[in-house]
């Protein structure tokens, strides 16, 4: 593949071969990082390493699953909310405060309709996602579901690239990623600081003395956590039940693990196997349920829901064909993390042996708000309407290219509900808007309906 620049200046630079690389599931072995172009390259790695280990923990984890569902089911009313008449609200659960309600003269949606299920759902889980966060912030680190997942992927960005990339260069490379590095520690890596205050020998050091991180001890305590039995996370048994919300949402059950650790005496562990057999330990005990014994119930849980009532899976929207879909990977990934759990909370077995990557690889769009100075091979411009440039720009969105025409259009649409429905949740306060496709959102919404944004979230 000819040079070119996947990720331009103002980001990072490489040619392409990385991301499918990394996406297939290993890091370049025994790689020294030796120049400038050695760290960019290793820098590139590291980037796709995080987003691909979001897209598995999506599918590995209850909590994954439980934001996943939430999107694809909300997007299935969103085309009845658009279409009913009326001013909406951004985000749309205001259509849940009486005093906005009666400030802006709106018109909640009947709850029998597509449009007033789809605003339920978003008021019930961010009500649920805020409650998780107040928990965490009882405690001196933010212990929430968010946080948890960006712990998690920083594990299997940083602790590969070090192992496999050794070198003087490597902390610098790390270093020296495009980020706020207080804020990278603060939101990333705060895992290693709560384990060290445990007497838990693990915590992420890189600066100037090129310390090796050592984060292998991670993976299992955050998989843990994110294993709730969200099969019960319904209004009618949490009113039942007061203390089943931290059983359940991750906040609560790190928190417990931990302590579970903590009274075990455990000390200086820098096992991987040790640390699963500790937390499992911990679950069977808190629990009454293992982690693997976790996530097959709650498979099963929703797939016979989802399943009930369906007949004719042709005649189905693309978002209940993506809930599908999504069922259909989760159950592709707990089979595999069964037969070897290790190869999913061991990041150096994660990349070295288990190339679980090109088993569960993501339809991924690249995205830089500067604009791409080429276009590599296999990919193409985003054509969807919000992803799409005009002539003669820079491609803000490119993607791989794909050959069949129905699934190009089951992307495009999906594409352009989520673009939208992403406004409707969070307007522009959303961290994942890259920039343009964030204001052709907003301008298309309001060339077509009455939208009123909220303060903060213009």
């Amino acid at each position: 593949m000819p040079e070119s620049p996947l990720f331009p200046a103002d980001i990072l630079q490489d040619n392409g071969a990385l991301v499918h690389h990394n996406l297939n599931g290993s890091f370049s072995d025994s790689r020294y990082i030796k120049n400038k172009r050695d760290v960019r390259e290793l820098q590139g790695e590291v980037v796709i390493a995080h987003e691909h280990r979001h897209y598995i923990d999506y599918h590995l984890t209850n909590y994954g699953s439980w934001l996943s569902r939430f999107w694809d089911q909300f997007k299935q009313g969103v085309p009845d909310l658009l279409v009913r008449g009326g001013r909406i609200p951004v985000p749309v659960t205001y259509f849940d405060d009486d005093t906005i309600v009666r400030a802006l003269g709106l018109d909640r949606p009947d709850l029998t309709t597509p449009a007033g299920m789809a605003v339920r759902i978003a008021s019930n889980h961010a009500l649920r996602v805020e409650r998780d966060y107040l928990i965490s912030e009882s405690w001196a680190r933010a212990f929430n579901g968010p946080s948890q997942m960006e712990a998690l992927a920083t594990v299997f960005e940083v602790g590969p690239a070090e192992h496999f990339a050794r070198g003087p260069l490597v902390a610098n490379a790390l270093m020296t990623m495009p980020r706020d590095q207080a804020t990278w520690q603060r939101q990333y890596t705060w895992f290693g600081d709560v384990l060290a205050a445990l007497g838990i020998r693990d915590v992420i050091k890189i600066g100037e003395d090129h310390q090796a991180v050592s984060t292998r001890i991670w993976g299992p305590f955050l998989l843990a956590a994110m294993m709730g039995k969200f099969s019960r996370l319904f209004a009618k048994e949490l009113n039942a039940e007061p203390k089943l919300f931290g059983e359940i949402m991750p906040a609560g059950r790190l928190h417990a693990i931990l302590n579970y650790a903590h009274q075990k005496r455990v000390r200086d562990l820098d096992d991987p196997d040790l640390a699963w057999d500790i937390v499992n330990d911990a679950c069977l005990d808190l629990y009454g349920e293992s982690v693997l014994e976790s996530l097959s119930a709650d498979i099963e849980f929703w797939e016979k829901r989802l399943m009930h009532g369906l007949q004719d899976i042709e005649s189905l929207n693309p978002f209940m064909l993506g809930l599908i879909a999504h069922l259909e990977t989760r159950k592709s990934v707990a089979a595999r993390f069964a037969e070897n759990p290790s190869s999913l909370y061991d990041p150096i077995e994660y990349w070295d042996k288990s190339q679980v990557g090109a088993h569960v690889l993501p339809e991924f769009m690249l995205a830089s708000s500067a604009g791409f100075e080429s276009i590599p091979d296999g990919y193409i411009q985003t054509s969807s309407m919000f992803y799409s440039s005009p002539d003669g720009d820079r491609a803000n969105f490119i993607k791989p290219r794909v050959a069949s025409a129905q699934h190009r259009e089951l992307q495009a649409a999906d594409e352009e509900a989520t673009a939208i429905s992403r406004f409707l949740i969070s307007g522009a306060r959303s961290r994942t808007w890259v920039g343009p496709e964030r204001d052709r959102v907003r301008a298309w919404l309001q060339s077509r309906v009455d939208i009123r944004v909220i303060g903060p979230f213009g």
